[in-house]
């Protein structure tokens, strides 16, 4: 944890009180006493529960009337570890906080603000050296609003501008047809001459305009809710991941030897596919959607891939799988990672 964000309480008000333990800090209010305590790791929920029975003891003997607590769990991104998430689910005013994303994750169970701190952690910008100061030596606000600077989903609107861009310019020079057909994922040229740019390109290109739009729609939907919750790189990573290996799929089958199939919809499903598993395996919080609503979205996707005419299903359910694959693949990593740190 950078001690920029120590140093951002501090100038709000609060102090560590405790020589041995600069990581606690408080901050006294007539009779309130708002105690803050931050980290990357706990030993345990019960020495956190204990630890605050003694502050509580501490306070009220030296006349406070009511004593606050919040605890800020910090990692290096938004797959937080699972001590931290056992922390959210059993000690009261526990937020997590993605340092990369400059973001506090506040669980449905857990408060969203607390003495105004929310937007204060979420305004340091801490310097790359890790000594708490910043460039200009004060903290720099983001900007207000949803789609503020850091939570901004880049990548998925520069992805979206490119399908549309190239769906346009193919009918204003009035080779659409053609676009198609030497960019579309197309088995017989991919083997018999090379072409295996068409499993890049056949993910940028579509049919019609109801094709693209219905496309686009659904991956400013699921992309800037995704992107926003593990960052632009990662997102960038599993779009793609998802996409090509849901081309390799179709291949693999050998039915698209003889046919054509274009457009982004394996990869979108496997956004659908990845919500899910970033919500069973990591508990990743996707705003304003249940793990119930999560698994019926991804239900009627498949219904409704097999029940529309003219689809690539192969292409749907492959991408589905891959998408939840690659989260679960991340899942392995990062528990074989902390126990080879461990040992």
């Amino acid at each position: 944890m950078n001690q920029a964000y120590i140093q951002a309480l501090i100038g709000r008000g609060y102090y560590p009180d405790m020589a041995d333990r600069q990581n606690v800090l408080m901050r006294k209010q007539g009779a309130d006493c708002y105690i803050v305590m931050m980290g990357n790791y706990i030993v345990s929920v019960e020495d956190i529960l204990r630890r605050r029975a003694e502050l509580d003891r501490l306070y009220y003997e030296q006349g406070y009337q009511h004593v606050y607590h919040l605890l800020v769990l910090f990692h290096r991104d938004a797959l937080f570890l699972e001590e931290q998430l056992d922390a959210v689910n059993r000690i009261p005013n526990t937020w997590l906080y993605a340092e990369d994303q400059h973001r506090v994750f506040a669980y449905e169970n857990q408060p969203m603000d607390f003495d105004g701190l929310s937007g204060l952690l979420e305004s340091v910008r801490p310097s790359s050296s890790g000594d708490g100061s910043s460039r200009s030596g004060q903290y720099q606000r983001r900007k207000s609003g949803y789609l503020s600077r850091e939570h901004f989903p880049y990548v998925t609107v520069t992805i979206a501008a490119i399908n549309v861009l190239v769906f346009l310019m193919s009918y204003v020079f009035g080779g659409h047809d053609a676009s198609v057909e030497q960019g579309a994922l197309w088995g017989y040229p991919m083997q018999e001459y090379g072409q295996w740019y068409r499993i890049l390109t056949s993910m940028f290109l579509h049919l019609d305009f109801t094709h693209i739009f219905n496309n686009m729609v659904g991956l400013l939907i699921l992309g800037e809710v995704i992107e926003t919750a593990i960052g632009h790189w990662k997102y960038l990573g599993l779009y793609m991941g998802s996409g090509i290996l849901s081309n390799l799929v179709c291949l693999w089958s050998g039915y698209y030897y003889n046919r054509l199939s274009v457009g982004a919809s394996g990869a979108i499903y496997g956004l659908t596919g990845a919500i899910l598993a970033l919500r069973i395996f990591f508990r990743e919080k996707v705003p304003g959607l249940s793990l119930g609503w999560m698994i019926w979205m991804v239900v009627f996707s498949v219904y409704e891939s097999f029940t529309t005419e003219g689809v690539n299903n192969i292409g749907h359910i492959s991408g589905l799988i891959a998408g939840f694959l690659l989260v679960f693949l991340a899942y392995v990593y990062r528990k074989l990672y902390k126990l080879n740190k461990n040992n």
